[in-house]
């Protein structure tokens, strides 16, 4: 067989010398004659469809030819396209019209499917799969969603989540391995799913786990999830997190600590609470509103010898409170603060100075 070096020598071959090139040439040489095939025939179907263009150099002409050598039923031609066509959006047109006009019993398309599904380095050509009404009949185990929930393409990876929900017990999920995604998914709609899911099938440790490895974003998604689900942990677990000493983390560090009246935790709030006080234009107040009643319930017994290490935050506390002006009579809201930190200042200074006098 004579062997040729680019499209434009095969491209001027008859018919029958350019389907036996198609069975017998080499990875290029196939492409090449699929192409002029596709060409010759789409010329029959469609005179006008190459005017302006040779198929070579138009990926979008060849999509086009695609279709028509799906109605015609070449489908060996399409296969070769599917595998080499050098586009990859021709490559995923390829595959979506042989997942069209699959036959029962055809194992090889079967096969050839899956290999472009697990080989193709596009990821245009798994989306396109993944997407197939034919795709039950890919027979694809645990172990391979789990692969393709790992894809760079996210809707790769949701699509693979979602098949393995409606296919796999909650019990074989949790035992997979997906969840070390969950320390590196950043689509935050996969990284929910894929976080409820851990919640419920392995408990909210491995969640909080990921979330100390993720970026701030994903981690406030995490943590969101794990306020939602009433999920609580001692201070040991959440002090990684609260070394971030991010606004937005400790907020929900706050509504996740079980014990929040342990010294440490005591000890983390007042730091907290100072921190936001000290800054620039108007406080925190949500998290500083959160913060009252753990702080007002640890202070009941807190003992005099924790407060020396505190000392600079709780006088920073204290001073804010002394600064606080009587409110408008008719700010109902300001006014609930203020009587809060009056109270909260005396009970403060009675602890740094447990000798002396209330103020």
């Amino acid at each position: 067989m004579a062997t040729y070096g680019s499209y434009e020598a095969v491209r001027d071959l008859d018919e029958a010398a350019l389907r036996h090139l198609l069975a017998g040439g080499d990875r290029a040489e196939r492409v090449w004659a699929a192409w002029a095939l596709a060409a010759i025939l789409g010329r029959q179907a469609a005179p006008g469809l190459l005017a302006n263009g040779d198929i070579g150099r138009s990926a979008g002409a060849r999509r086009h030819l695609l279709v028509i050598l799906a109605g015609l039923g070449e489908r060996v031609i399409i296969r070769v396209m599917a595998e080499g066509d050098p586009n990859p959006m021709v490559r995923a047109s390829g595959c979506h019209y042989l997942l069209q006009t699959w036959q029962p019993g055809d194992a090889e398309t079967g096969k050839f499917l899956r290999f472009c599904l697990f080989s193709d380095p596009a990821s245009e050509v798994r989306e396109e799969i993944l997407k197939g009404a034919a795709l039950d009949r890919l027979e694809l185990g645990l172990n391979d969603l789990v692969e393709l929930a790992n894809d760079r393409s996210a809707e790769v990876r949701g699509r693979a989540m979602g098949r393995m929900r409606d296919r796999h017990p909650i019990a074989e999920i949790a035992a997979s391995g997906l969840y070390k995604r969950l320390a590196v998914e950043d689509r935050r709609q996969l990284l929910q799913d894929l976080g409820r899911l851990a919640i419920e099938t392995d408990g909210p440790g491995r969640v909080l786990s990921a979330a100390e490895a993720q970026g701030a974003d994903g981690c406030l998604t995490l943590l969101d999830l794990l306020v939602d689900s009433r999920a609580e942990f001692d201070w040991h677990s959440l002090n990684r997190l609260a070394s971030r000493r991010d606004p937005a983390i400790d907020g929900r560090l706050l509504r996740l600590l079980e014990d929040k009246g342990g010294p440490v935790a005591f000890a983390w709030l007042v730091h907290a609470v100072a921190f936001r006080l000290a800054q620039p234009g108007v406080p925190d107040w949500d998290f500083i509103e959160a913060s009252w009643k753990p702080l007002s319930d640890a202070l009941g017994d807190m003992p005099a010898a924790v407060a020396l290490p505190l000392r600079p935050s709780l006088e920073t506390i204290i001073r804010y409170a002394e600064s606080i002006p009587e409110p408008d009579a008719s700010d109902s809201e300001a006014g609930d603060r203020r009587l809060y930190f009056v109270d909260l200042r005396r009970r403060l200074n009675a602890l740094i100075n447990p000798a002396g006098p209330p103020s």
